[in-house]
């Protein structure tokens, strides 16, 4: 069994509400403000139309705290990273509500395009 990774690279707005907490903006962030999430595609759903697969993952936003927005928002090489496994017990893509994989959220340094 061979392990890949593939790499969601996409942008939020943030607005910090009165009380600290982060609200993500944008095209990419769906739900409520206390409760915001992206979709991660796959099969037909991200446009693979001979796919025999619909699916879409959901990543919960709400681990990221205000100090790692600071942290990001400091340095123009740091970014945001969560990490998810990509395959449901069924073996197909992994779809519903995953769970952040290791300690959550991360700040990382960029990776650059070799």
């Amino acid at each position: 069994m061979s392990e890949e990774t593939l790499s969601f690279d996409l942008s939020v707005r943030v607005d910090l509400s009165q009380d600290g907490r982060p609200n993500f903006l944008g095209e990419f962030a769906q739900g409520l403000p206390q409760a915001r999430f992206v979709y991660v595609n796959s099969g037909t759903r991200a446009g693979q139309m001979d796919s025999c697969w619909d699916r879409r993952a959901k990543v919960s936003l709400m681990g990221i705290t205000s100090a790692q927005i600071a942290s990001v928002l400091a340095s123009g090489d740091r970014v945001l990273e969560g990490r998810i496994g990509g395959t449901a017990c069924d073996g197909g893509p992994a779809c519903a509500t995953v769970p952040l994989l290791a300690k959550g959220w991360q700040v990382t340094q960029k990776s650059h395009p070799r």
